[in-house]
């Protein structure tokens, strides 16, 4: 990255060199991350847990739709449990 090119440290992470990178960052809770997360969940094998998900309707809505395709979800405070092992549809259904 040359030094002109200002960057706001919200927009993006630049790594530079070729070391592996290892670690946990803690992302704040908030829907408009959480929904596609929850969406994407569908896609990993086995079951998945998200944490510091905040507990809104939208929420709750989204984890209606996944259920009702047959996902287990549960949600308790801000902890989310997610296994697609037995998703028998692909209609999502009007709530």
């Amino acid at each position: 990255m040359s030094d002109k090119e200002e960057v706001n440290p919200l927009d993006k992470l630049v790594i530079e060199g070729g070391k592996p990178l290892s670690g946990t960052i803690r992302i704040h809770g908030a829907k408009n991350a959480a929904l596609p997360i929850l969406a994407a969940s569908l896609l990993a094998e086995g079951s998945v847990k998200l944490l510091n998900v905040p507990q809104l309707l939208d929420i709750d809505v989204m984890l209606d739709i996944l259920r009702n395709l047959g996902c287990r979800a549960e949600h308790e405070e801000q902890t989310v449990l997610l296994d697609g092992a037995n998703i028998a549809s692909s209609h999502i259904p009007s709530l």
